[in-house]
């Protein structure tokens, strides 16, 4: 089972070393998936009470959001195997052309760190055929042939 984490981008006090930070620690400790929220709009006069609760306040934290996208786009960058993806994001507040531009940057942003994810791990191969003789060096090179497939 991969657990995931929504990424922190609510409120003020988030910026751009502390969610690198968290996101490079959430590959570290094995997390499978690293989540965005879209939150555009806070209510100054809500009617009714947040998440459909009479008299439950709005979070303050909801006034200052990250935009997801972009925070997205980071996080794919920053790391290399967690898959990254949105909870929420409302696709017709959004120009098509702009959208489909801000969802490619995602998408290049993936492939870029898996290309370096598989480089590293070439690199580990052909170090490993070198070093070790014997069948553990061509075990090494087998894997490395098995993975060039995925570039």
């Amino acid at each position: 089972m991969q657990i995931g984490l929504c990424l922190p981008q609510l409120g003020g006090y988030v910026d751009r070393d502390g969610l690198r930070a968290f996101c490079e620690q959430a590959e570290e400790l094995g997390y499978g998936s690293l989540w965005v929220q879209e939150h555009i709009f806070y209510p100054l006069h809500p009617v009714s009470g947040y998440s459909a609760r009479p008299g439950l306040k709005v979070p303050d934290a909801y006034r200052s959001t990250l935009a997801a996208l972009e925070t997205l786009t980071a996080a794919a960058a920053w790391t290399t195997r967690p898959v990254v993806g949105t909870s929420i994001l409302v696709a017709g507040l959004h120009r098509p052309v702009a959208l489909a531009q801000q969802l490619q940057a995602v998408e290049s942003a993936i492939m870029n760190a898996k290309k370096a994810l598989i480089h590293d791990h070439i690199d580990h191969c052909l170090d490993q055929s070198i070093k070790v003789p014997g069948r553990k060096g061509n075990a090494a090179l087998r894997e490395f042939r098995a993975v060039t497939k995925y570039l």
